[in-house]
């Protein structure tokens, strides 16, 4: 008893072209450091913000009104 040959369905997470895999490690890498900018910016304004300059911070922040 044979059984015909079923089609192959692209799997989800299946292997992809290597321009597809290249593109999608460039956008992770941008993504990643602008994430660790945003993350290193936070908390240098954290550690300002609650230092003895902290009005100097306040100024930054408010701007100059």
């Amino acid at each position: 008893m044979t059984f015909p040959a079923s089609p192959r369905r692209p799997s989800l997470f299946g292997r992809s072209s290597w321009a597809e895999a290249r593109r999608i490690a460039d956008i992770l890498r941008k993504e990643t450091v602008g994430g660790a900018l945003l993350l290193a910016g936070a908390t240098i304004a954290m550690i300002w913000a609650n230092s003895p300059w902290a009005q100097g911070y306040e100024g930054a922040r408010m701007g100059s009104r």
